[in-house]
């Protein structure tokens, strides 16, 4: 039977994309404390987020709401535990900025190391993409293990976020973020084919998939996201274009 979307699987979504906006909304509270910069990196986790839920779209719906609900308790567990990181602990990352927010040096440095670890740790895994067809190479690993470490870029990001008194980390954060989401589009730009060999490798390790109920739930799913949606789509657009013309 073909299932379309139930409204659990737009509130995942939902909630999703809302975790994408604490950020802006703590830049919000007092956005003199970190300035222009803090905007920018806020709004850069908020396109982050929004761009990998729409390259959700190749996981089947099961899959996809279940990514979406550990994403988020993840962001929200790791930014409540990097607030509660002491600020003083942090101060010597803003050593060296003038009155005027002059970036430090030691600023310039962490950005610097930050943007080698994720450019290298990226060629790594892109090196072992199936599309691609490559190895890992022995040299690029323990840059792609310091990067995960890292939570891909998410770490520093958040770090800046809670804590945006300390302007030292901001233009760290803003790099390594930016180098994430522009490799993270490129990706989605070559057809995420890591993300469908994930998907094709994890649904059928699920213990509900055996069931038999939940595999035609999943065919359902399947049917109307991948064979419905588009066709009515394209015969809406066909529509359009006629009435236009």
């Amino acid at each position: 039977m073909i299932q379309p979307p139930y409204l659990g699987d737009h509130l995942c979504r939902w909630l999703h994309l809302a975790v994408g906006t604490v950020p802006l909304l703590l830049w919000a509270r007092d956005p003199s404390a970190s300035g222009v910069a803090g905007l920018v990196l806020a709004l850069l986790l908020l396109g982050r987020i929004a761009l990998y839920d729409l390259r959700l779209r190749v996981f089947i719906r099961m899959l996809r709401g279940r990514e979406r609900l550990k994403r988020v308790l993840v962001l929200l567990l790791s930014g409540g535990a990097l607030a509660l990181w002491p600020a003083d602990w942090l101060a010597g990352a803003g050593a060296g900025e003038g009155a005027a927010g002059a970036v430090s040096w030691a600023s310039v440095g962490w950005a610097s190391a930050l943007l080698l670890v994720t450019a290298l740790g990226c060629l790594q895994e892109w090196r072992t993409w199936p599309d691609v067809r490559g190895v890992p190479s022995c040299g690029l690993q323990p840059f792609w293990a310091q990067r995960r470490l890292l939570g891909c870029g998410w770490g520093p990001a958040l770090l800046a976020a809670t804590h945006p008194g300390v302007r030292g980390l901001l233009l760290p954060a803003i790099a390594v973020t930016a180098a994430e989401l522009a490799f993270s589009g490129y990706a989605a730009r070559t057809g995420d084919w890591q993300l469908r060999v994930v998907d094709a490798l994890r649904l059928p390790l699920q213990p509900s998939f055996r069931v038999p109920w939940v595999q035609g739930s999943a065919v359902g799913s399947w049917a109307y996201d991948s064979v419905v949606r588009p066709t009515s789509s394209a015969r809406s657009g066909s529509l359009g274009a006629d009435a236009a013309s």
